[in-house]
């Protein structure tokens, strides 16, 4: 969700979810935060920080299994042309 007057909400569906990565960046650390960035191929909301997280990686874990999970719910395979 962003904006203060004016809002505009996203959402990204799990199963697009292509890729997370974990960003600690040196002063996130020393406080025990880090970022997790959420790359998909939703064409909205392609790209999404989640920022200053506590226990980011088992966070990140748990956004990877569940995007395995809902995958398999709704029977997505994922297929690059690259």
């Amino acid at each position: 969700r962003t904006g203060i007057f004016s809002r505009r909400r996203g959402d990204m569906e799990l199963y697009r979810v292509k890729d997370t990565t974990l960003h600690e960046p040196f002063f996130l650390r020393l406080v025990g935060l880090a970022n997790i960035e959420v790359v998909s191929s939703d064409k909205t909301t392609p790209f999404i920080v989640l920022p200053a997280l506590r226990n980011a990686e088992g966070l990140r874990q748990q956004i990877r299994s569940n995007v395995e999970r809902m995958r398999v719910i709704r029977r997505v395979r994922e297929l690059d042309m690259e």
